[in-house]
Protein backbone atom coordinates (compact mmCIF):
# COMPACT_ATOMS: atom_id res chain seq x y z
CA UNK A 1 0.00 0.00 0.00
CA UNK A 2 2.78 2.67 0.35
CA UNK A 3 4.25 2.00 -2.32
CA UNK A 4 0.93 2.70 -4.23
CA UNK A 5 0.50 5.38 -2.24
CA UNK A 6 3.99 7.33 -3.04
CA UNK A 7 3.30 6.24 -7.06
CA UNK A 8 0.33 8.39 -6.49
CA UNK A 9 1.98 11.29 -4.79
CA UNK A 10 5.16 11.86 -7.66
CA UNK A 11 3.12 10.70 -10.53
CA UNK A 12 -0.34 11.87 -10.07
CA UNK A 13 0.69 15.57 -9.07
CA UNK A 14 -2.05 16.86 -11.31
CA UNK A 15 -4.83 15.20 -9.46
CA UNK A 16 -5.42 16.77 -5.73
CA UNK A 17 -7.77 16.60 -3.24
CA UNK A 18 -9.30 18.97 -0.41
CA UNK A 19 -8.84 17.58 2.90
CA UNK A 20 -11.62 17.48 5.15
CA UNK A 21 -9.81 18.36 8.26
CA UNK A 22 -7.68 21.26 6.93
CA UNK A 23 -9.45 22.50 3.99
CA UNK A 24 -5.88 22.22 2.18
CA UNK A 25 -5.13 20.96 -1.32
CA UNK A 26 -2.88 17.62 -0.87
CA UNK A 27 -1.51 15.43 -2.62
CA UNK A 28 -1.99 11.97 -0.77
CA UNK A 29 -5.65 10.06 -0.81
CA UNK A 30 -5.65 8.23 2.00
CA UNK A 31 -4.14 11.02 4.40
CA UNK A 32 -3.12 14.93 4.50
CA UNK A 33 0.26 16.10 4.43
CA UNK A 34 -0.34 19.25 6.06
CA UNK A 35 -2.22 17.53 8.81
CA UNK A 36 0.77 15.43 9.22
CA UNK A 37 3.22 18.32 9.53
CA UNK A 38 0.76 19.83 12.20
CA UNK A 39 0.89 17.00 14.38
CA UNK A 40 4.09 17.07 14.39
CA UNK A 41 4.75 20.64 14.94
CA UNK A 42 2.08 20.36 17.86
CA UNK A 43 4.18 17.71 19.22
CA UNK A 44 8.00 19.17 19.01
CA UNK A 45 7.72 20.22 22.40
CA UNK A 46 6.86 16.87 23.46
CA UNK A 47 10.94 15.59 22.50
CA UNK A 48 14.06 16.29 22.20
CA UNK A 49 17.39 15.10 21.69
CA UNK A 50 19.76 13.75 24.63
CA UNK A 51 22.23 16.38 23.03
CA UNK A 52 22.44 19.47 25.20
CA UNK A 53 25.92 20.95 23.91
CA UNK A 54 23.81 22.40 20.93
CA UNK A 55 20.14 21.93 19.10
CA UNK A 56 21.54 21.45 15.84
CA UNK A 57 20.44 17.64 15.62
CA UNK A 58 16.95 19.40 16.98
CA UNK A 59 16.63 21.70 14.24
CA UNK A 60 17.52 19.06 11.73
CA UNK A 61 15.11 16.39 12.89
CA UNK A 62 12.19 19.06 13.16
CA UNK A 63 12.94 20.83 9.68
CA UNK A 64 12.74 17.33 8.26
CA UNK A 65 9.58 16.91 10.13
CA UNK A 66 8.18 20.32 8.10
CA UNK A 67 8.78 18.47 4.97
CA UNK A 68 7.23 15.83 5.25
CA UNK A 69 4.61 13.66 2.60
CA UNK A 70 4.48 10.87 3.75
CA UNK A 71 3.11 9.05 7.56
CA UNK A 72 6.09 6.56 6.81
CA UNK A 73 9.19 8.99 6.49
CA UNK A 74 9.42 11.11 9.22
CA UNK A 75 12.86 11.79 10.70
CA UNK A 76 12.61 10.98 14.34
CA UNK A 77 14.66 11.09 17.34
CA UNK A 78 14.73 7.93 19.51
CA UNK A 79 15.37 8.20 23.29
CA UNK A 80 18.31 5.30 24.55
CA UNK A 81 15.66 3.89 27.04
CA UNK A 82 13.23 2.93 23.72
CA UNK A 83 16.15 0.29 22.78
CA UNK A 84 16.41 -2.37 23.50
CA UNK A 85 18.84 -5.70 22.73
CA UNK A 86 21.45 -3.34 21.56
CA UNK A 87 24.35 -5.55 19.66
CA UNK A 88 27.40 -4.54 18.38
CA UNK A 89 27.97 -5.71 14.34
CA UNK A 90 31.03 -3.79 13.03
CA UNK A 91 32.96 -0.68 12.34
CA UNK A 92 33.06 1.67 9.89
CA UNK A 93 35.24 4.55 9.16
CA UNK A 94 34.50 7.03 11.94
CA UNK A 95 31.80 5.20 13.43
CA UNK A 96 30.73 1.89 15.07
CA UNK A 97 27.63 -0.19 13.64
CA UNK A 98 25.08 -1.84 15.89
CA UNK A 99 21.87 -3.28 15.53
CA UNK A 100 19.03 -2.14 18.43
CA UNK A 101 14.87 -3.25 18.54
CA UNK A 102 12.84 -0.10 18.83
CA UNK A 103 10.43 -0.41 21.68
CA UNK A 104 6.98 0.97 19.91
CA UNK A 105 8.97 1.48 17.04
CA UNK A 106 8.19 3.85 13.90
CA UNK A 107 5.21 5.88 12.61
CA UNK A 108 3.20 3.90 9.92
CA UNK A 109 0.37 5.25 9.51
CA UNK A 110 -2.18 8.57 9.59
CA UNK A 111 -5.26 8.35 11.37
CA UNK A 112 -7.57 10.64 9.74
CA UNK A 113 -10.43 9.94 12.73
CA UNK A 114 -7.99 10.87 15.67
CA UNK A 115 -5.92 13.18 13.89
CA UNK A 116 -2.89 11.56 14.61
CA UNK A 117 0.19 9.38 13.55
CA UNK A 118 0.44 5.88 14.19
CA UNK A 119 3.16 3.59 15.44
CA UNK A 120 4.14 0.14 13.65
CA UNK A 121 5.35 -1.48 16.66
CA UNK A 122 8.91 -3.28 18.07
CA UNK A 123 11.14 -3.88 14.96
CA UNK A 124 14.81 -3.27 14.03
CA UNK A 125 17.06 -0.44 13.67
CA UNK A 126 20.64 0.46 12.44
CA UNK A 127 22.33 2.92 14.98
CA UNK A 128 25.60 4.59 14.42
CA UNK A 129 27.85 5.23 17.03
CA UNK A 130 30.25 8.25 15.37
CA UNK A 131 33.73 9.74 17.35
CA UNK A 132 35.75 12.54 16.85
CA UNK A 133 33.25 13.74 14.20
CA UNK A 134 32.38 17.26 14.73
CA UNK A 135 28.54 18.59 14.70
CA UNK A 136 28.27 21.02 11.57
CA UNK A 137 30.42 18.49 9.66
CA UNK A 138 28.02 16.15 10.56
CA UNK A 139 24.95 18.35 9.42
CA UNK A 140 25.76 19.30 7.06
CA UNK A 141 26.90 15.99 5.41
CA UNK A 142 23.29 14.11 6.35
CA UNK A 143 20.86 16.66 6.04
CA UNK A 144 20.43 16.56 2.35
CA UNK A 145 20.47 12.56 2.75
CA UNK A 146 17.94 12.61 5.49
CA UNK A 147 15.47 15.23 4.39
CA UNK A 148 15.30 13.30 0.66
CA UNK A 149 14.45 9.64 2.24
Amino acid sequence: MEILTMIKLFLIKEKKRICENCQKECLAILYCEYCIRNYLKENLSNWISENNKNNNIDDLIQECQMESLTSSKVVEWIPYSNLQNINYLTKGGCSKIYIADWIGGSYYKWNSEEQQLERYGTHEVILKRLKNVKSRALISSVQFSICQN
